[in-house]
């Protein structure tokens, strides 16, 4: 049982830093000063590079190893559900949101009132809160599934 908990405990911390990397970077959007965004996309990287994905990688593997170790359906519907709830986190994350998020950070980065005007324009666009809110659901699906497992488990 340890892996599966070692799996819960990764998962679990990987999606709060996720999530909690988007607030917290929504609230700094939402000041629109440009050396505050400036830190925040800094810091947002960092958490990514350095605690987002090794979470989230060695959640995985620890699923993987629980699933082998007990003899676990990874083919189960809930789990097929979820696998598709992340995949769809990833491509909202890598189509829209990191492309975004490196605009608005090249914007940041120039202090002139060009950059600063398509900053705020960047900011205040729906797409950027909408991608932000899509991702939030999502990541509330994928703990949802894999909490109640929907569909049987």
């Amino acid at each position: 049982m340890i892996w599966r908990f070692l799996h819960i405990v990764c998962m679990v911390g990987a999606v709060a830093v996720a999530v909690g990397g988007d607030l917290f970077r929504n609230a700094i959007l939402r000041r629109g000063e440009a050396q505050a965004i400036r830190h925040a996309f800094a810091v947002e990287r960092r958490l990514g590079n350095w605690v987002f994905f090794p979470l989230f990688l060695a959640g995985a593997a620890f699923g993987v190893v629980a699933a082998l170790r007990f003899a676990w359906d990874l083919t189960a519907p809930w789990l097929l559900v979820s696998y598709g709830l992340v995949v769809a986190v990833f491509v909202n994350g890598l189509a829209y949101m990191e492309p975004h998020t490196r605009r608005m950070a090249a914007a940041a980065e120039r202090d002139d009132e060009i950059s600063i005007s398509q900053l705020h324009e960047l900011i205040h666009s729906p797409r950027t809160w909408l991608a932000s809110g899509i991702n939030l659901a999502l990541w509330l699906a994928v703990l949802f599934t894999m909490t109640f497992r929907p569909l049987g488990g």
